[in-house]
């Protein structure tokens, strides 16, 4: 599952740094976001919700719920499962932060996890670039994932539309899997897998919600995938 768990991380991710001059911690929030995934060997589509609660000028309580769901995947796939994540996200510098999060799937899918990622958008010789890379590690099925992303503005008719450019890459391992209440390994998928590529990001800051859309090449063939988010606001 380590592919749903990766983009819906950048989403958030890359929601937070879509404004240079964004929003410190004390700010708070809550995402909307859905998306589906697509290769060779399966079909996955995920949705959630993540609040962020600034706790301080620097600091916020961020929770978020993500739901998960795999069609015409392996037995090692098959089925629907939740994530459950909640922690502190620290803005470290200006347009630069760090979340750090533990969870536990429930459902088709039983395992406690830590969870994170750094975000920070700079502006170099006039031009911003948005940087993410994070990673995540399932503590009873030993499965880890890393991930990162770098994007920058490609087109801006206006001050309410804005089209993000990049690319993304996501390294991971198949560790092992719960079937029938118990974890084993899988002989044919213990190896590190890779998968990467482009993507864009269509922002229209008026409604605080975007579209992106990707696709690329790894282990597993050719990929795409889409996803949405909503963004609300409220507090100081």
């Amino acid at each position: 599952m380590g592919k749903a768990r990766g983009v819906s991380c950048a989403i958030v991710a890359l929601l937070l740094l879509l404004s240079p001059t964004g929003a410190r911690a004390a700010e708070s929030s809550l995402t909307l976001y859905a998306g589906m995934f697509g290769n060779r060997e399966y079909l996955n589509a995920w949705e959630g919700a993540a609040l962020s609660i600034g706790l301080h000028e620097y600091v916020s309580l961020v929770g978020r719920i993500t739901g998960i769901h795999y069609f015409d995947a392996d037995d090692f796939r098959d089925g629907s499962s939740g994530l459950g994540e909640g922690g502190l996200s620290f803005t470290l510098a200006p347009n630069t932060s760090l979340t750090v999060l533990g969870g536990h799937y429930f459902g088709d899918i039983e395992d406690p996890i830590i969870d994170g990622w750094l975000s920070t958008a700079q502006q170099i010789n006039g031009r911003w670039f948005h940087f993410t890379a994070g990673g995540l590690y399932g503590f009873d099925s030993y499965r880890w994932q890393t991930w990162g992303s770098l994007a920058t503005v490609l087109w801006q008719p206006d001050d309410d539309l804005v089209l993000f450019g990049g690319a993304e890459a996501n390294v991971y391992n198949e560790g092992r899997f719960l079937r029938d209440g118990d974890f084993f390994f899988n002989s044919d998928k213990d190896d590190v897998r890779f998968q990467t590529g482009p993507f864009v990001t269509f922002h229209k800051h008026s409604w605080d919600a975007g579209l992106k859309l990707g696709t690329g090449g790894g282990n597993n063939g050719v990929y795409g995938t889409a996803s949405i988010y909503k963004r609300f606001g409220f507090g100081s």
